[in-house]
């Protein structure tokens, strides 16, 4: 949008009530608000497709969860 056009909705803008400009800014409010959510909003599905495509859990690297738990949650170092 050129300046020329921002000048002409400024002043019609302006030119309103202002109860109709806070109407008017309101209503862009809610406009904007629900086209951000619907673009950034993701799917249970789409989800659940970036889960299904992380990478599998390798079992074979000498470290198993019993170690894990045992260096987190051992309260005694001799155990």
């Amino acid at each position: 949008m050129n300046t020329t056009k921002l000048l002409k909705l400024e002043e019609t803008i302006l030119s309103l009530p202002l109860e109709e400009q806070k109407e008017l800014f309101h209503w862009m409010s809610q406009k904007l608000a629900q086209s951000h959510s619907a673009q950034t909003e993701v799917s249970p599905a789409k989800i659940l497709k970036k889960i299904a495509q992380l990478p599998q859990e390798n079992q074979d690297v000498g470290f198993s969860g019993r170690d894990h738990d045992h260096l987190l949650y051992s309260q005694n170092e001799g155990e």
